[in-house]
């Protein structure tokens, strides 16, 4: 095992959304790369968080308990990820109806490619998601394996992505109500990859009036000047600093093995700055 370093990667997915990993190999996959600590934020659910936990203990690697929440923000999606929640019930309670409306949306996809002479099947969809609820990842794994398209980002940029045929916008939050919703579970949301929305000022202060508290300045997806242009914006609006691989375990958002992820952790001080936020509950003492 390689020497533990100070790195943590606080943005991944594994099975229980749609990640190709369960949250244990995340693990083991996290401390056999040196990483310190992770946080798993599975896409509308925390179903995973104790395995995941449990699995730190084994492979002595501190766990962070999160969730990732698609919302809507005017005519876009954005993602909000809440860290260290607490009330889990109250938080899943609504989080069960927002996997549950990926059923349909996925059912009326499916419907649209059968017409378009794609041959796709929800029997094709359930072996692929297992446990989790199902989403346009899983479908475009399916087109892969298919032989639709050669390769998963493809499917997105043939049918998938907004804009294309097979595109249905589905059920979710407002940014207000999420991000509400998050505070009242004691967790500490932050917005996800604004660079890939390519988000700007006035949407990062009316997200800050709104509740958030922090942006994922670090991402695979952004570029080293929307790196340093968020990373100023954070410290001149005074909100926590977070990043992540966003890893999923295949060629969308990332590489099969997270030891080759182009993403190589942030410092575990950005960490400490979170933990003791979600315990303060305000930023006035804090510097990123």
């Amino acid at each position: 095992m390689p020497e533990l370093s100070n790195k943590v990667d606080l943005h991944l997915h594994s099975t229980e959304s749609d990640g190709v990993y369960s949250p244990t190999e995340l693990v083991e996959m996290a401390s056999s790369s040196g990483l310190s600590a992770i946080a798993l934020t599975d896409h509308e659910t925390t179903k995973g968080v104790n395995e995941a936990i449990n699995a730190g203990n084994k492979f002595a690697l501190e766990v962070i308990p999160g969730v990732e929440i698609s919302v809507g923000y005017k005519s876009k999606e954005l993602h909000i990820l809440g860290y260290f929640p607490q009330k889990f019930d109250k938080l899943e309670t609504v989080l069960y109806d927002l996997r549950d409306g990926r059923y349909t949306r996925i059912a009326q996809m499916i419907e649209i490619l059968n017409k378009m002479s794609v041959a796709v099947s929800w029997e094709d969809i359930k072996k692929e998601i297992g446990n989790a609820a199902p989403g346009r990842l899983h479908l475009a794994r399916v087109l892969f394996k298919k032989g639709y398209v050669s390769s998963v980002e493809e499917a997105f940029n043939k049918y998938l992505d907004r804009g294309r045929p097979v595109y249905i916008p589905r059920l979710r939050l407002k940014t207000k109500e999420a991000i509400e919703l998050l505070i009242e579970c004691n967790a500490v949301p932050v917005l996800a990859h604004p660079g890939i929305t390519s988000e700007g000022v006035q949407t990062l202060q009316t997200l800050k009036s709104e509740g958030i508290k922090g942006i994922e300045v670090y991402h695979p997806e952004h570029s080293r000047g929307q790196t340093l242009f968020y990373e100023q914006l954070a410290r001149q609006e005074n909100l926590l600093i977070t990043g992540g691989s966003d890893f999923h375990g295949d060629e969308k958002n990332s590489t099969r093995d997270l030891n080759t992820t182009s993403f190589l952790g942030i410092d575990y001080t950005y960490l400490e700055l979170l933990k003791v936020f979600s315990k303060k509950g305000n930023t006035d003492e804090l510097r990123n």
